[in-house]
């Protein structure tokens, strides 16, 4: 419907600024091949698109899952680590953020982001925990 709004739209503005009258059966014409031709891209995209399901997956009962991620700035070379640990419930025991200052790259960051969520497990007392 969109599509057949704008086509009678654009017909009708080319007949007001150029003068030029537009034949029915060509706005038809073009709308029908619009939406030939998003029904192609829409194909297309289903099959190279895979997406992948990615949701949290618990840790055992005896121990925590410290789960991370790294915030990297490409302007300025800095990075901020983001840290939350759950139990096998998927309770909060304990988040932070932490600055991690000049790293260079995204890559050093994650690792160090990755070394920050061990330290903050570790001084918060969970001696078994996981890191994804």
């Amino acid at each position: 419907m969109v599509i057949s709004i704008w086509a009678v739209w654009y017909n009708r503005n080319r007949l007001y600024h150029e003068g030029k009258k537009g034949r029915v059966q060509k706005v038809v014409g073009f709308i029908r091949a619009y939406l030939r031709e998003l029904e192609q891209v829409n194909s297309l995209t289903e099959t190279r698109i895979n997406p992948r399901e990615e949701f949290w997956r618990p840790p055992k009962a005896e121990q925590v899952k410290a789960n991370f991620d790294a915030a990297f700035s490409q302007q300025d070379m800095t990075a901020t680590a983001r840290i939350i640990i759950r139990n096998h419930e998927g309770f909060t025991i304990g988040a932070c953020t932490y600055p991690l200052g000049r790293t260079g790259n995204p890559t050093i960051a994650e690792a160090m982001a990755y070394l920050q969520a061990i330290i903050f497990g570790e001084k918060n007392g969970f001696s078994r925990f996981s890191c994804r």
